[in-house]
């Protein structure tokens, strides 16, 4: 009876282990997700940015005034 006893005592302990286990890797998944939602955020705003410089550029390259499209595009006048 005390083989049974001690047997049902380790699974209880392991059992609480894995569930304490468990939850930690479910917060560390959930910041991750929450880090790499942030970066694709950030990355999404960056391509827009270049792409918006990109169009400026091309848009001004076929201006002969060049830089003076670029000052009125960015109010560097």
């Amino acid at each position: 009876m005390l083989l049974v006893a001690g047997t049902s005592e380790q699974l209880t302990a392991n059992t609480e282990q894995n569930s304490k286990a468990s939850r930690e890797m479910t917060e560390a998944v959930q910041e991750i997700s929450e880090g790499a939602a942030t970066q694709l955020s950030q990355i999404q705003l960056a391509s827009g940015a270049f792409r918006e410089i990109k169009d400026t550029l091309e848009l001004c390259q076929s201006s002969r005034l060049s830089h003076v499209c670029l000052a009125d595009q960015y109010g560097n006048r």
